[in-house]
């Protein structure tokens, strides 16, 4: 993964752009075009993250984006 992040330290969130690179070692086939072309989100690749220190904030947000119809994806990128 290659990507840029933009934040502000007095922020309590920050935007994070990531490009996924393939390659022969990841079982990929020859040939194959290198990176992921523009995907929709909310994708695996294309995802929003929030970290909410207090478990009560966290507990509510998840239940209102739930009840907004979003739902819990497992992300690729590990950072």
């Amino acid at each position: 993964f290659d990507g840029v992040m933009l934040g502000h330290s007095s922020s309590p969130y920050h935007l994070d752009f990531t490009t996924h690179h393939l390659n022969q070692t990841q079982g990929h086939g020859e040939g194959q075009a290198e990176g992921q072309g523009q995907g929709r989100a909310l994708t695996k690749i294309n995802l929003q993250v929030f970290y909410l220190s207090d478990r009560g904030q966290w507990v509510e947000a998840v239940r209102k984006m739930e009840n907004a119809g979003a739902g819990a994806v497992e992300a690729v990128n590990l950072y």
